[in-house]
């Protein structure tokens, strides 16, 4: 069944959930409900905006810490991604 899913990317070493919803990731089933959860994410996160850090971090700390969320259509049975839908700006995971 087609679904649009919504969650954070995984990093090397977290998997952020989301945090209006208290749970990893949330599935729609329509596109309108899944960008307003969206919208309502990107409003309750308390990760930080990249552009808003005071310094550059490294290679090494994004492949740690950096993360998007994202809308996209997949196939929930089968867990096969048809296609991106939205993605937000980068995000630090603040720990």
């Amino acid at each position: 069944m087609k679904k649009y899913v919504l969650g954070w990317q995984t990093t090397e070493c977290y998997g952020s959930y989301l945090q209006s919803l208290d749970k990893e990731t949330a599935e729609f089933d329509n596109l309108k409900e899944a960008k307003a959860a969206f919208d309502k994410e990107l409003k309750a996160t308390r990760n930080t905006k990249v552009s808003d850090l005071d310094y550059d971090p490294s290679d090494d700390e994004c492949r740690h810490n950096l993360t998007n969320l994202y809308i996209a259509l997949a196939d929930t049975e089968d867990d096969t991604v048809f296609e991106d839908v939205e993605t937000s700006d980068n995000y630090w995971i603040n720990e």
